[in-house]
């Protein structure tokens, strides 16, 4: 009678533990993106040419100068090239690209994509913002 009560607690046991290992591998959490991440398709969105993006921005006194490509994303910036601004910056998307945008973390000073277009300025100065904030503002509304 002993040797039942312990053959049925091992099977007991073994059960536990075999339903509990099942657990980690059958019911594994998948990844799932935070709410704050958007992805966009530059192929469904307005195409604006660096051309009228670089005159938007001059109306302004802010003349852009090519900061790079990269997989036909350019770079721009209020700099000379290959100097880099890390205040500011112009990314014109290619209609291939699909882009993420994340809205986490700490946020510069202005911050705004529309169409192929995104506009970061990180710096301090609040006339210069307001300079790029009212270049954009006039790129959008056309």
């Amino acid at each position: 009678m002993g040797l039942v009560r312990h053959q049925a607690a091992i099977a007991i046991v073994a059960a536990a533990a075999f339903a509990v290992g099942a657990v980690f591998v059958f019911a594994r959490p998948t990844y799932h993106q935070p709410n704050n991440v958007v992805t966009v398709a530059m192929a469904d969105q307005p195409q604006f040419a660096a051309s009228i993006v670089r005159r938007a921005f001059a109306k302004e006194g802010i003349h852009l100068r090519p900061a790079g490509v990269l997989s036909g994303v350019r770079f721009y910036a209020d700099v000379p090239e290959r100097q880099k601004d890390e205040a500011f910056s112009v990314t014109l998307y290619a209609k291939t690209e699909k882009v993420m945008f994340d809205s986490t973390g700490p946020q510069p000073m202005y911050s705004t994509h529309f169409a192929n277009v995104s506009i970061s300025y990180g710096g301090s100065d609040a006339a210069f913002a307001r300079r790029v904030e009212a270049a954009a503002s006039a790129l959008r509304d056309g």
